[in-house]
C-alpha cells in the first residue's frame, strides 16, 4: 500500500487537527507505526486515514451509524487505505471476549453528550480501555470552538 499523501486530504480545519492527533500520536508516543490502531466512533474515517502514513500493523474502524459508515468506507477506498471498518455498537464490546487487549493505540472522537446521549462519553471511554493493551490515549476535540485537548492515560498491565 502507498500511504496517502496527507497534505491532500486537508480540506477542513477539523481534518487538520485530526492529522495533526495522528501526527503527535506517532512523534510524541510512537503509537501508530506497527501498532494495532482502532479508531471509536470512526465517522468518515479520516483518523484511520491519517494513521495510514504510519504504517500501522492494522488499523480498524468502529462505527454505530450505518451513514457514517458509508462515508467512510467511500473515503477509505478514495484514498486506497486498508482497515477493517466494523458496523458495530461499542457499548457492547465488553461483551466480545476477542476485543479484549486486542489494541496498542484507540483514537476516538465520540459525541461527548451532544446528541441527548448523556454519559456516552464515559461509556466509551471504558470500551477503549477493554480493548487497549499498554496505552490508552485520549484526544478530544472540543466542538464548539475546534480545540484539541490532550491527555495521556497509561496503565501497566
Amino acid at each position: 500500500m502507498t500511504p496517502p499523501d496527507i497534505t491532500a486530504n486537508l480540506f477542513s480545519i477539523l481534518n487538520v487537527h485530526r492529522y495533526h492527533i495522528i501526527i503527535t500520536l506517532q512523534f510524541e508516543e510512537n503509537a501508530v507505526e506497527g501498532k494495532d490502531v482502532a479508531d471509536f466512533c470512526s465517522g468518515t474515517g479520516m483518523y484511520l486515514i491519517a494513521a495510514a502514513y504510519f504504517k500501522p500493523h492494522s488499523l480498524t474502524g468502529f462505527e454505530l451509524d450505518p451513514d457514517a459508515y458509508a462515508i467512510a468506507q467511500s473515503n477509505l477506498e478514495g484514498a486506497d487505505v486498508q482497515a477493517d471498518l466494523k458496523l458495530y455498537d461499542l457499548l457492547k464490546i465488553t461483551d466480545d471476549l476477542e476485543m479484549q487487549g486486542k489494541f496498542d493505540t484507540v483514537v476516538m472522537n465520540p459525541p461527548f453528550g451532544t446528541k441527548n446521549n448523556e454519559g456516552i462519553d464515559m461509556q466509551l471511554l471504558s470500551a477503549a480501555i477493554y480493548v487497549r493493551i499498554k496505552y490508552f490515549i485520549l484526544y478530544r476535540l472540543v466542538k464548539a470552538v475546534y480545540t484539541v485537548c490532550i491527555r495521556s492515560l497509561r496503565a501497566d498491565i
